[in-house]
């Protein structure tokens, strides 16, 4: 399956499209312009192993990242509240939920893993 888009014009916007990264994509007669991010494409597979709606904007998930390498010496405990009040822990709800996501990103910031090149 693949997206088409044909005749549009985006200005001034967050972000233009946003896509699994698995998608074909092709854009003809379209302008972008003035938009925060023109195309924004996400890995379906991370952001499902994860536990994490793929509507989610990056950010968030990057934003908790931070805060969480901002106090590496906090407990797990402490680093799951962290996420609960972050804009991602209202997202995803349920504390059962956010404890799972919560243990996922807690072991990605205490190993050094980067989901994104520039986080």
């Amino acid at each position: 399956m693949g997206l088409t888009i044909d005749g549009c014009t985006f200005i001034s916007c967050g972000t233009a499209v946003r896509a699994p990264s698995t998608i074909d994509i092709v854009a003809k007669n379209t302008v972008i312009q003035g938009c925060q991010k023109g195309f924004d494409l996400f890995d379906p597979e991370v952001m499902h192993k994860l536990d994490i709606p793929t509507d989610v904007n990056p950010e968030d998930i990057k934003a908790v990242i931070a805060e969480l390498k901002k106090h590496p010496n906090a407990t797990d405990q402490e680093m799951t509240e962290t996420v609960a009040r972050s804009k991602l822990g209202t997202v995803l709800g349920a504390t059962e939920r956010v404890t799972k996501v919560a243990a996922s990103l807690i072991a990605i910031v205490k190993t050094g893993v980067s989901l994104w090149p520039d986080a």
